[in-house]
């Protein structure tokens, strides 16, 4: 396993630190669950309703006129 020396923002390590303790876990425990679900949704396939699909299409014609 690898090492990673993390500097955070006080803020933001507050923030992470309460949502694990609210989880359960440890800081790292819940460190690397966010990296890992952050990184999952990037692979994960979105299904788009077709009245979005064509919302799109019109923003897209109207930025091209």
């Amino acid at each position: 396993m690898s090492r990673v020396m993390l500097q955070l923002p006080e803020t933001l390590h507050c923030h992470v630190a309460s949502q694990a303790q609210r989880e359960g876990v440890s800081l790292q425990q819940y460190i690397l669950y966010a990296l890992t679900r952050q990184l999952a949704h990037s692979y994960t396939v979105h299904v788009v309703s077709e009245e979005a699909v064509a919302q799109q299409q019109e923003q897209l014609i109207a930025l091209l006129a």
